[in-house]
């Protein structure tokens, strides 16, 4: 597997570091991980709140999406990003440019900037030792199998490569092979990954005075995405081998769904191709925990339980229908007791296992209760019962949504609304509004002064060495987040439950590629020896990393408030689903769906 960046330390003779990276899904994209600089803004010496990146200067030399992301990244958190020659026009320029200062060569001194981003092996900026530079390439020097590829390569190409188009439709079975997207994800989380070890790289400076130079990798970055998603296990006992989540055949099918011949589902696998009713259909029938249904005024309501005991089994017990489920012959038992093999396929504990007869009751159930109500109607109601749930609605539909509008999921950026920012500090205080990119020539300061070399430590051969990090993260953000700080060379200890809620295919094959590099330590929450151990690791840590809803940070004293008292020094990062940003009282709770 290719890995995600190469990081240079200014050592001489030069050292050479390869890390691999880990993004996953949308909410890598939807909460980059940069909280750890934002400290320099909690200095008693700081008379108000700071963006976590005031006083940072980066120089973008970029045309590749990674690089312009990076900047974007930094620029939404307070950093001054100046772009030389910037392109305009495009559809994505203007979201890309935000926030930023158009430049010409001549306007900056290069010796200025404590971050350059360039595109592969551009040597027009070169670095000096106190600065940061991130190249984007395709491969990393020295990969020997994809090192040939241009490192503006097309994008298609990249997606085809890594899997996206072939390894992610759920119903890729019936007759598509390939399901196109033109989402540029590889480029995407290449960015994002890249932005994190800049981060880590100038907050490391902070103690030795010396830069780094980064090589984001974009097909690394595709296959940090598609990873814990693909992987398949082999060897687990049999009560742990999990249902996959996405079939290949129907073969596959067959080989793990009990209950349903080869010949009707080859029938349902035609119709489903000729109608998209009937592939809607197919879908709660295999799928019944995880598929959008239909309500009374035609809309549709996505519930949300795939792999989680606690979600199934409440949906059952709110929505009314858990004697016809237990009548039926399905039970909730832990699934991590080879006891309860015998029901791994009509057990509540594993939503998405179930035998095709179990499956469809439960999908006749769900289907008859959600056509009783509006689809706004159940989504109000089942998240105030703490079932996520989602109104299912267009791109355009969710940035004229209000209550996105007041979470400031999007923003108004110079008449044109554009996704908001992806992370919120809560100690900057409130942020500015977003801003179009404005022509800096005459105001930018065309040089400064170097960083003062105060800081003489030797470099670490990674730069988050030394900090510890408590991860109390599940399913994929935030145990991927974990993941990149441990990479980035961050001591991470997981802390997790000894029976989970979530089913084997979250906790033993997800997290066999999430947990990569962390110390493991599996305890009781309720025993009081267990919460011993949670507050020594608290009072350890630099950042305590939990997606949990707000009420669950208090139960765990895992709040601002708690970790003041435990560890005034500890930053809370709290990978969320769609809730507004910290402070704001403004959203609607419709929008605080969870975390992921």
């Amino acid at each position: 597997r290719c890995q995600g960046l190469l990081l240079c330390s200014s050592l001489a003779p030069r050292r050479v570091l390869s890390m691999a990276f880990c993004a996953h899904h949308r909410s890598w994209l939807a909460k980059p991980c940069l909280p750890l600089v934002a400290r320099r803004s909690l200095s008693a010496a700081v008379a108000k709140p700071r963006l976590p990146f005031e006083g940072v200067r980066v120089l973008e030399k970029a045309n590749l999406l990674s690089g312009r992301l990076t900047g974007l990244l930094f620029a939404d958190q307070g950093a001054e990003v100046l772009v030389i020659d910037p392109k305009e026009g495009g559809s994505v320029d203007s979201y890309l440019n935000r926030n930023k200062i158009a430049v010409r060569a001549s306007d900056v001194e290069p010796s200025s900037a404590d971050i350059i981003l360039v595109d592969g092996a551009d040597a027009s900026l070169a670095r000096l030792p106190h600065q940061v530079l991130m190249r984007t390439v395709a491969a990393l020097p020295g990969d020997e199998r994809f090192g040939h590829l241009p490192d503006d390569v097309d994008e298609d190409y990249l997606s085809a490569l890594t899997g996206f188009f072939t390894d992610m439709d759920m119903m890729g079975w019936l007759d598509r092979p390939v399901t196109y997207t033109p989402l540029q994800l590889c480029s995407i989380y290449a960015g994002v990954i890249g932005a994190n070890a800049c981060a880590a790289a100038l907050l490391d400076r902070l103690r030795c005075g010396q830069g780094r130079e980064i090589h984001a990798s974009r097909i690394a970055g595709g296959l940090s995405a598609i990873g814990a998603l693909c992987l398949k296990q082999r060897g687990l006992p049999p009560h742990l081998d999990p249902v996959p989540a996405i079939y290949k055949s129907t073969a596959d099918i067959l080989a793990k769904r009990r209950g349903i011949e080869p010949s009707e589902l080859d029938a349902y696998k035609q119709a489903a191709i000729s109608d998209p009713a009937k592939q809607a259909w197919l879908f709660q029938r295999l799928y019944p925990f995880m598929a959008p249904y239909k309500c009374s005024d035609g809309e549709w309501i996505l519930p949300m339980a795939t792999f989680n005991r606690r979600l199934a089994t409440g949906y059952c017990a709110y929505l009314g229908f858990a004697d016809d489920v237990s009548a039926f012959g399905i039970v909730d038992r832990d699934p991590y007791d080879p006891a309860s093999a015998p029901f791994d396929d009509r057990n509540l504990a594993l939503p998405i296992g179930f035998n095709f007869p179990s499956s469809c009751k439960v999908a006749e159930l769900f289907e008859a209760k959600f056509l009783q109500k509006t689809a706004l109607e159940w989504e109000a109601e089942l998240e105030a019962a703490g079932l996520p749930c989602a109104v299912i609605q267009t791109w355009e539909a969710w940035m004229r949504d209000p209550d996105a509008r007041a979470a400031r999921i999007f923003a108004e950026v110079g008449g044109e609304v554009q996704l908001g920012r992806a992370a919120w500090v809560k100690s900057a205080g409130e942020y500015p509004d977003l801003q179009p990119m404005v022509d800096g020539a005459a105001a930018v300061a065309r040089d400064r002064a170097a960083p003062p070399p105060a800081a003489t430590a030797p470099p670490r051969q990674r730069p988050l060495e030394g900090y510890v990090i408590c991860d109390f993260a599940n399913v994929i953000a935030g145990p991927a987040c974990g993941r990149m700080l441990a990479e980035l060379g961050a001591t991470v200890y997981k802390l997790g439950p000894g029976v989970p809620q979530h089913g084997p295919m979250v906790m033993m094959v997800w997290q066999a590629e999430l947990h990569q590099g962390k110390h493991s330590i599996i305890l009781d929450a309720k025993k009081v020896e267990a919460r011993e151990v949670i507050q020594r690791a608290i009072k350890a840590a630099d950042v305590v990393l939990v997606n949990k809803m707000d009420n669950q940070l208090v139960s765990l004293g895992l709040n601002r408030e708690a970790l003041d008292v435990a560890n005034r020094k500890a930053i809370p990062r709290q990978p969320q689903a769609t809730a507004a940003p910290l402070g704001c009282t403004s959203a609607a709770p419709r929008l605080h769906l969870g975390c992921t």
